[in-house]
């Protein structure tokens, strides 16, 4: 109790200071010149995302990326990346040059000069929940214009930075992909007629590993995929579950293929020794592509919220997904653009809640809508 105290009493102090900040910011930094769009003849230049996040995060905005680039080629497109998304991000063909976001204080100094001397003619920030870190970038970035979502009054509102506000559609009815490509409008981009499919890019190296690894384990035809680690200690679905279910797959004539991140090897081997030799372990890797490379095999994907979602929408893999009770989250990361079946849980942040029969129902439906589409591989 006397840790979670002392815990709380610091989180204050952070919030109380990242608020300070925002407050002197504001005073000097304050947009006075506000924009309704950019003009066609001046998109040219230098553009900086903002997206120093997890890797779910920049999935969703590579068509963000992908669409300005293709619309306005003469755009130079840096993207602002962290350790946890840089790798994608490097991959991706319409990004030119990436600026690494650190928590250690000396480079975060470091990549902030880096952003003052390089200079920028737009800065956009793609994070739809404030931030203080975002907006040093912003301003950072000298950018005549700084675009962001509108934020609502109290907290950390950043309104303030943006001299180009764009609206942020209501979280309970849209999903995450489409509010970040709000930010394209703008521009002049209308998203609602142009491919929001994310992109999840491969080398030749990391296709040939999928092969490789597929070749190995001697299958062929319909393999579904089970994914049991997410981001989320609470997403854990338990053993005995994820056995069951295997169990249901494997009796249906399906092989499976039991995915998992290296801090779930144990609960996976329990798994794998619970369900017989229908089920095979999928690559254990510290390299995410290699893995991803793998999922491209698969016929269905069954997995709790996580950023395996977006990857199996890049490679129009059908979902059968995991999700809590929260429907703002499962309206706004849900499978996207793939048939797909969600099965939630009746209380929050507890997927153990869901039950075995209400997965294999869900996966049964799934099946029918494929075979009913001439998808029966």
């Amino acid at each position: 109790m006397r840790n979670t105290g002392i815990r709380r009493f610091l989180k204050n102090i952070e919030i109380w200071g990242r608020l300070r900040i925002l407050d002197v910011l504001r005073l000097l930094f304050a947009s006075r010149i506000k924009y309704d769009r950019i003009e066609k003849s001046e998109l040219k230049g230098r553009i900086l995302f903002i997206r120093p996040d997890r890797l779910g995060d920049v999935i969703i905005s590579t068509p963000v990326f992908r669409i300005l680039k293709e619309k306005e080629p003469k755009v130079e497109i840096t993207v602002l990346a962290s350790n946890r998304n840089k790798n994608i991000v490097k991959k991706l063909p319409y990004v030119d040059r990436i600026v690494l976001y650190h928590k250690n204080p000396l480079l975060f100094f470091l990549s902030l000069f880096r952003v003052l001397l390089t200079g920028y003619d737009f800065a956009v920030d793609l994070m739809d929940i404030p931030s203080v870190t975002s907006s040093v970038y912003l301003i950072f970035s000298r950018a005549r214009y700084r675009l962001g979502f509108s934020q609502k009054p109290g907290g950390y509102n950043v309104n303030f930075i943006y001299n180009v506000r764009v609206p942020l559609m209501i979280k309970e009815k849209t999903h995450i992909i489409e509010r970040t490509a709000q930010v394209l409008k703008p521009f002049g981009i209308d998203f609602s007629l142009q491919d929001l499919r994310p992109d999840f890019p491969l080398t030749d190296e990391d296709l040939k590993f999928g092969e490789r690894f597929i070749s190995m384990i001697g299958w062929e035809g319909k393999i579904v995929g089970i994914n049991i680690s997410a981001g989320k200690s609470t997403r854990w679905w338990g053993e005995e579950n994820y056995i069951e279910l295997a169990r249901g797959i494997t009796r249906r004539g399906y092989r499976v293929l039991l995915l998992t991140h290296l801090d779930d090897i144990e609960r996976a081997n329990t798994i794998i020794g619970g369900v017989g030799n229908m089920i095979r372990l999928g690559p254990v890797t510290g390299d995410f592509s290699k893995f991803a490379s793998v999922l491209r095999w698969l016929y269905i994907l069954v997995t709790p919220d996580t950023s395996v979602v977006h990857i199996a929408s890049a490679f129009n893999i059908p979902v059968v997904g995991l999700y809590p009770a929260d429907y703002q989250n499962l309206v706004s990361w849900r499978p996207y653009l793939v048939p797909n079946r969600v099965v939630q849980s009746p209380v929050k942040d507890e997927l153990h809640h869901i039950k075995v029969e209400w997965v294999l129902d869900a996966f049964d439906s799934l099946v029918d809508e494929l075979q009913s589409k001439g998808q029966n591989l």
